[in-house]
């Protein structure tokens, strides 16, 4: 296996709460990030480095407190999140 990153499961669902929002679509367009985008980090996948810096950035927090790692098998490795 190899080491991948992902977003904490929960993270995004939670800062939508937190923002009253009811949609990735909204969280979207908050973000400047496509809403394709959101859709596969919440599906799991790994996220582009200016992914992380954007959340991280807007929401405040630190990249250990969105992303962590694990364990992809080599079907996951193929497609990373832009």
């Amino acid at each position: 296996m190899t080491p991948k990153l992902r977003v904490r499961e929960g993270f995004l669902a939670n800062r939508r709460r937190e923002r009253g929002q009811t949609s990735i679509d909204e969280q979207a367009d908050e973000l400047g990030i496509g809403r394709s985008t959101l859709y596969r980090l919440n599906a799991g996948a790994q996220p582009a480095s200016e992914v992380v810096a954007t959340l991280c950035l807007h929401y405040g927090y630190s990249a250990g407190e969105v992303v962590e790692p694990y364990d992809a098998t080599p079907s996951e490795m193929a497609g990373v999140a832009s």
